[in-house]
């Protein structure tokens, strides 16, 4: 329900930033049939979403083309993580896999899905001077926030995500385990 709930909101915002762009493109077609000064104002650009100014990329009063990012708006409702993962980790990672987010300043864990594992890697050098192919992955919330405890755009964060889970599963300490080869070993009491 949840997921027809996200689809739903995604494809009203997909209408209202195409309707944002109609708008957009008019205004263009109009000061290019009148480029004369006396005919043509100010025009005036409203964001396709409401919520809070992140960045300004253009603080100067000049002409711009359409399409240019002129700033970052963040609707606060609708938030997602991105993790980034050693390439190596991320392989075992699928979309729709449960994911822990902790350590983000609340008391409790938030809960989330894997929404994207995204296809490419990139090269990051760590804090050791390594390079390290790393994937991003992408974590819708299942449940935002508490009040009083938001988050925002670009916090750090650490995720946990289930890649494996089992019933049943015989549990022993590590201290109890030893290697033969490639294969894991203890001993036991018959």
């Amino acid at each position: 329900m949840q997921m027809r709930t996200r689809d739903l909101h995604a494809a009203e915002f997909a209408l209202r930033v195409a309707d944002f762009e109609l708008t957009q493109a008019q205004a263009a077609l109009m000061q290019a049939r009148h480029p004369e000064s006396e005919k043509s104002g100010a025009l005036q650009i409203l964001a396709p979403v409401g919520g809070y100014v992140l960045n300004v990329y253009e603080e100067s009063a000049r002409v711009v083309t359409p399409g240019l990012a002129i700033m970052e708006i963040e609707d606060p409702q609708d938030l997602e993580a991105e993790i980034e993962l050693l390439s190596s980790d991320a392989e075992g990672v699928a979309p729709g896999a449960d994911v822990s987010i902790e350590h983000w300043g609340g008391d409790r864990p938030l809960r989330g899905r894997v929404s994207l594992v995204e296809p490419g890697a990139f090269t990051k050098v760590s804090a050791l001077g390594v390079e390290e192919q790393r994937v991003k992955v992408r974590v819708d919330f299942h449940v935002s926030a508490p009040p009083g405890r938001e988050l925002g755009d670009r916090y750090r964060v650490e995720a946990r995500i289930v890649t494996w889970r089992g019933d049943n599963v015989l549990q022993v300490p590590t201290g109890a385990l030893f290697r033969r080869g490639n294969d894991w070993m203890t001993f036991a009491v018959t």
